[in-house]
Parts: C-alpha cells; sequence; structure tokens
C-alpha cells in the first residue's frame, strides 16, 4: 500500500508540473502572439510583414520545440519516480 501511496504522490507531482509547464507555455505565447500582432500593424510593406511572419514562425517553432523536450523529460523523470516507488 505504501508503495501505491508513493506512485500516486509522484504521479500528481509529475501531473501539477506538466501543468504549470503547459500554463506558462501558453502565457507566454499568448504574449509573442499580440506582440507579433503590434508588429504587423507597424508593416508599411509586404517585405517588412514577411520578415515578421517568418521570424514569429522560427520563434513559435522554437518554443514549441523546447516545450515539448521538457514535457517529455518531465514525463520520463516521474515514470522513473513512479517506477522507484513501485518497486521499493
Amino acid at each position: 500500500m505504501k508503495d501505491m501511496i508513493g506512485a500516486y504522490s509522484a504521479w500528481f507531482q509529475a501531473i501539477n508540473d506538466m501543468t504549470g509547464e503547459v500554463a506558462n507555455f501558453v502565457m507566454d505565447r499568448f504574449k509573442k502572439d499580440a506582440e507579433t500582432q503590434a508588429q504587423v500593424l507597424q508593416c508599411r510593406d509586404l517585405a517588412e510583414l514577411q520578415v515578421v511572419q517568418a521570424a514569429f514562425v522560427q520563434d513559435a517553432a522554437n518554443d514549441y520545440q523546447a516545450v515539448t523536450s521538457r514535457l517529455i523529460n518531465k514525463s520520463k523523470d516521474a515514470l522513473e519516480t513512479i517506477n522507484g516507488e513501485t518497486k521499493a
């Protein structure tokens, strides 16, 4: 029974950590999206708009890749912790 309580506790902590990670990611992306909209409104020609859009897409791709990597690592760590708890 103690093993299951430890595993549940580790699982719950992992879910909280990942939820926080996703919430922070979403807030950061909304902020960057709003900043990009402001930049788009300042564009005077198509070339400027293309530069802003290209930077936005690259930044978004980098952010998504980074958060995915962090979530995978958190999941891996959680599984290792849970496995350790159930083997104890």
